[in-house]
């Protein structure tokens, strides 16, 4: 679980605690505040944009959806750029980010999205993210914006919702009483499909899938799983560390490749390693006579000008993740695809 997220946000609403319910006037001032922001008059784009976003707080899979959405437009010969607030950094932007930039200035989502050779644009103003773009990458034709369900400022095209395979919307209620940035029906409006990060965990109710169901021409989507390097974790001891939304679901994916997770260690969402973390890190995997793992963003997250992070970064294996689609999925998720480009 995320240190900061209570674990009845994904339990059964009758498992809020009695005293949490005079939190509901402040959910209802939040879910409407989010309301109107989502439905405020917004600038355009000069191309069309796709927006990946959750409905929740804490993570959802985004960004292996926005890494397969960029791998398959680039594909049709489309040229993609990222478009994203860069949580954690602190440059405001709008920035390209360079290879010079480190996870404190830009974030750690871009910093692994630009790994794939493409540019990706941080701005808190996404309207104004976007006419950077049309003036630094004039051949650009198509945006993904990353984490702009909920924005007030940039227009979208096409908007995907990423949905924990093992959270789905937690107890159903907003922000502070549950996950939800928003209630489910206003949120729903914004969303052309959704899509499952992964298997649904079986253990789940998923009829509240019955709520999120966007229509006719608006699909739900479920997607796989696959470590593109999982023959580096089978059969081995794993010391396993990780500071993202949902540490459970890597150390569970580590499991799943037959990895022998001998110890662990959870951080805050975004947080730097310091120091003395980085020396306990190593001294616990020597200890118990494993490799280190993580995930992709925190071996993003680790800054090579510091000797420390250098070092643990030279120990550390990260897990790589891409997400796959059965047939029935990828083709509905062409036809949106399709769809947007011949708008453009």
């Amino acid at each position: 679980m995320p240190l900061d997220e209570p674990r009845w946000w994904y339990r059964d609403r009758r498992e809020i605690p009695t005293w949490a319910h005079a939190l509901r006037p402040v959910a209802t001032l939040y879910g409407n505040a989010t309301a109107r922001r989502m439905q405020a008059a917004k600038a355009h784009a000069h191309v069309p944009v796709i927006c990946v976003g959750n409905l929740t707080a804490g993570g959802s899979g985004k960004t292996p959806l926005v890494r397969h959405l960029v791998s398959q437009l680039c594909q049709r010969g489309a040229r993609p750029a990222v478009l994203t607030r860069g949580h954690g950094g602190r440059l405001p932007g709008p920035v390209a980010v360079a290879e010079t930039h480190t996870a404190a200035d830009v974030g750690d989502e871009p910093k692994l999205i630009a790994e794939d050779d493409i540019p990706v644009i941080v701005a808190r103003r996404r309207d104004l993210g976007a006419a950077f773009i049309a003036r630094v990458f004039p051949d650009v034709d198509v945006i993904v914006m990353d984490d702009g369900l909920q924005n007030r400022h940039l227009a979208f095209d096409l908007g995907l919702a990423a949905i924990n395979p093992t959270r789905a919307i937690g107890n159903g209620e907003v922000i502070p009483l549950g996950p939800l940035r928003a209630p489910v029906d206003v949120q729903r409006a914004r969303v052309d499909a959704i899509v499952i990060t992964g298997r649904r965990d079986p253990t789940i109710d998923w009829r509240c899938l019955d709520a999120l169901e966007p229509g006719p021409g608006r699909p739900l989507l479920e997607a796989g799983v696959r470590a593109s390097n999982a023959e580096q974790f089978a059969g081995k001891r794993v010391f396993a560390f990780a500071g993202i939304a949902n540490p459970e679901r890597f150390f569970t994916l580590l499991d799943a490749l037959n990895a022998d997770v001998v110890g662990s260690r959870t951080f805050a969402d975004h947080a730097m390693l310091s120091d003395a973390d980085v020396d306990e890190l190593i001294a616990d995997a020597r200890t118990s006579g494993a490799m280190l793992a993580t995930t992709e963003k925190d071996l993003a997250r680790l800054d090579p000008s510091r000797p420390s992070h250098a070092r643990l970064a030279g120990m550390t294996t990260a897990l790589a993740i891409w997400l796959t689609f059965e047939p029935r999925e990828r083709d509905a998720l062409d036809v949106l695809l399709d769809r947007v480009l011949k708008r453009g």
